[in-house]
């Protein structure tokens, strides 16, 4: 794209030295019979380099501005689709572990790696946890906040009332809030909402 503009550019120069000469050579000609037929081909002339300079400032700069932004979209998606298999085959890994101290060590890691904190989102409010969710850019939020409804949903197993209850209530706010504004159909996060409705129920 580079050459190409240096091309582009190059032909501009040549056509301004173009019309420069004919023009110095008209004034020079004096009282020579007015040229007719090179008036119109400068006139042509000036028409492509205002053209070309249209081109390269307006049109050019707008096209390459779309293709900057559906590339920059392009990498977010990818990256977000890289994030989500990360955290899924992590949480795999994680329940395959059966001595309690690695289970307990591990699920903190997860909260760490994923979500930049484990404290935070147990000893915060809800409304404190959804504010949270405002550090990660706009097209994260929804599965960041899936990330947190899973880890909140597999800890509740390892704990005891009245925390287990604590633990599947959040996830349950999570997985509903998250139910109805997400975009995607998922039979699985209806599956766990169901789930965690029995479990509290019982």
């Amino acid at each position: 794209m580079t050459g190409y503009f240096v091309r582009i550019f190059q032909k501009i120069c040549i056509y301004i030295q173009y019309v420069d000469i004919t023009e110095k050579l008209s004034s020079f000609e004096g009282n020579i019979a007015y040229d007719k037929k090179s008036h119109n081909e400068k006139k042509v002339i000036r028409r492509h380099v205002l053209f070309l300079f249209f081109c390269i400032f307006i049109i050019f700069p707008y096209i390459c501005g779309r293709n900057h932004q559906t590339t920059k979209k392009m990498i977010q998606q990818d990256y977000i689709m890289r994030l989500i298999q990360e955290f899924a085959a992590a949480l795999q890994r994680f329940l395959h572990k059966k001595e309690v101290e690695d289970r307990s060590e591990a699920i903190k890691d997860l909260y760490k790696q994923y979500l930049d904190g484990y404290e935070e989102y147990h000893i915060s409010t809800m409304d404190e946890v959804m504010q949270s969710f405002t550090r990660y850019e706009t097209d994260q939020r929804i599965y960041r906040m899936e990330m947190l409804a899973d880890l909140y949903y597999v800890e509740a197993d390892m704990k005891s009332e009245p925390t287990r209850t604590q633990l599947l209530e959040r996830a349950l706010m999570l997985f509903s809030f998250i139910d109805s504004h997400s975009k995607t159909l998922s039979f699985e996060r209806q599956q766990k909402i169901g789930e965690i409705k029995k479990r509290l129920a019982s």
